[in-house]
């Protein structure tokens, strides 16, 4: 309907749905980047780590944008809709306390999940290198929150942009990424130019999900970084890159 070009005075500008934002600073692709400082394109950058949800909105107003209306931040997980999940998360104050040394970046907000194993093995990874494998429980610094699932539709459409118009999708979720690309893969007309998503621990934790996923790509025209390499234990794929999938639209 014409209303959507109306409030749409980006122009040519290019349109991002992030999922799995982070802090909006750390870890970005060029891509991303380039589409976050640029003044005519739009993003809606979705976390759902509530602490890591608060560095995020203040660095894009710090850095990208004070109005939060080019580039909106939104305190949401992807999952089915109507469901609540437990997500876990690092407690990093209580860790901080513990252990007597101030966390790296990493362990304090960029290893929650809702996959636990997820959370255990980048804690088990930290208490490794500081030698606290004996003396701390890692149980005992993952706290539980309960958040409502969102669907990548309801992203769009609350925030009025057409699945058509979407230009980019990135998605770094911990461990998730490919269950979300499964949904990304049935709304009907997005079909971005690009999509990138994690890949190792998608293909170590869901390895069949994976397989579904860059078949959905490939048979909707994508050609992926990760090509097949047949072998004698059938197809396996190797990613070009050291850790994201890249998904480019031919047309």
């Amino acid at each position: 309907h014409s209303s959507k070009q109306a409030k749409k005075p980006h122009g040519s500008g290019q349109i991002l749905i992030q999922i799995g934002a982070n802090d909006g600073k750390q870890g970005n692709v060029k891509i991303v980047k380039d589409i976050l400082e640029s003044k005519n394109s739009r993003a809606v950058l979705v976390e759902g780590n509530p602490s890591v949800f608060q560095l995020l909105e203040q660095n894009v107003i710090s850095l990208y944008d004070d109005t939060l209306k080019r580039i909106i931040p939104m305190n949401a997980l992807v999952c089915e809709k109507g469901q609540t999940l437990s997500f876990f998360i690092v407690d990093d104050q209580k860790l901080e306390s513990g252990i007597k040394i101030r966390l790296p970046h990493w362990v304090r907000y960029q290893i929650s999940s809702l996959n636990r194993e997820s959370v255990e093995s980048g804690l088990t990874h930290f208490f490794r290198i500081k030698q606290l494998t004996k003396t701390h429980n890692i149980d005992d610094y993952i706290k539980i929150q309960k958040i409502d699932c969102t669907s990548v539709e309801d992203i769009m459409s609350s925030h009025d942009i057409d699945a058509a118009e979407v230009d980019v999708v990135a998605i770094d979720t911990e461990g998730y990424d490919a269950h979300i690309m499964l949904q990304i893969l049935k709304v009907a007309n997005l079909k971005p130019h690009t999509i990138i998503f994690e890949y190792k621990s998608a293909i170590n934790l869901y390895p069949i999900e994976f397989e579904e996923v860059m078949k959905g790509l490939e048979s909707r025209g994508y050609i992926t970084n990760c090509p097949e390499i047949m072998g004698s234990s059938g197809g396996q794929r190797k990613c070009k890159d050291q850790q994201d999938v890249i998904a480019t639209l031919l047309s």
